[in-house]
């Protein structure tokens, strides 16, 4: 980081000492730096201090990874999703309901942002010991979610899968995926819940591979359309450090102004 401001502030200066010498050379009609060089080099410092500023934002995202947690009743291929998601078998999948008892957890890069996906136990009326203590743990991952995306099983209906979650104070962004979309279903099956249509859904299978990329999408848009709480995270520049920037790029969008308005080199 040092680096590149060191960079944008050598590239001000060395803009300024062109802009003085014109100025003091201007009764001896010779052009030393146009007005267009002018424009261009202007250009390139609010791109570089508005990439910085930029990078501020998804350094507080991918320091510490975007908190997604996959939740939904046991055998709704929520392992199966991620695996295919992350497009490597690195999570349990089986045909035994309710196979994954612990929250696991891995990750997914993309555009630059971490993701940290949990596959959380599934919440059933299952009881015993290790059971109680998966369900602690997934209601524990759901509180300090960033990101929860509700996993229904497509195949079956909806609403009785619904029921039996637990969706009580949680405070991450939602996302619904209706998955196995390739197995055959029955209308009435598809009948979304009215609590859940107000949130973004999409449709995937984790066998064809359908919907993983709008998925992937919707994840992305949920972090940098500012659509979840980052408070918690950490963030490259400190408020001070953070403001100075931001008066440096209001400064040189004030020259590109002038410029363009064809005023005076002072």
């Amino acid at each position: 980081v040092s680096r590149q401001i060191r960079h944008i502030r050598d590239e001000s200066v060395a803009l300024c000492s062109c802009i003085e010498v014109a100025i003091d050379f201007s009764d001896q009609e010779i052009e030393l730096i146009s007005a267009e060089e002018i424009a261009g080099r202007l250009k390139t410092i609010e791109k570089n201090i508005s990439a910085l500023l930029f990078q501020s934002e998804t350094s507080r995202i991918s320091s510490e990874g975007i908190d997604t947690v996959f939740y939904g009743i046991p055998n709704v291929g929520k392992s199966s999703l991620i695996n295919a998601l992350m497009g490597k078998k690195r999570l349990l999948v089986s045909e035994i309901p309710g196979t994954t008892r612990d929250v696991i957890t891995d990750s997914l890069h993309a555009r630059g942002i971490h993701f940290k996906l949990t596959d959380t136990a599934g919440m059933d009326d299952s009881w015993g010991t290790v059971i109680s203590w998966a369900r602690e743990k997934t209601r524990m991952a759901l509180k300090s979610a960033h990101i929860v995306v509700l996993v229904f099983d497509g195949s079956i209906n909806i609403g009785k899968q619904f029921k039996e979650m637990e969706l009580k104070d949680v405070p991450g962004k939602i996302i619904v995926v209706i998955n196995k979309c390739d197995l055959q279903q029955k209308s009435f099956l598809f009948e979304l819940p009215e609590m859940l249509k107000k949130y973004p859904l999409v449709h995937t299978s984790s066998m064809t591979g359908e919907g993983l990329e709008r998925l992937k999408e919707m994840l992305l848009e949920s972090v940098l359309g500012g659509k979840i709480n980052l408070t918690s995270c950490r963030t490259l520049f400190n408020t001070r450090q953070r403001e100075a920037l931001q008066r440096s790029l209001l400064s040189i969008q004030q020259a590109q102004l002038s410029t363009q308005n064809n005023e005076s080199y002072e």
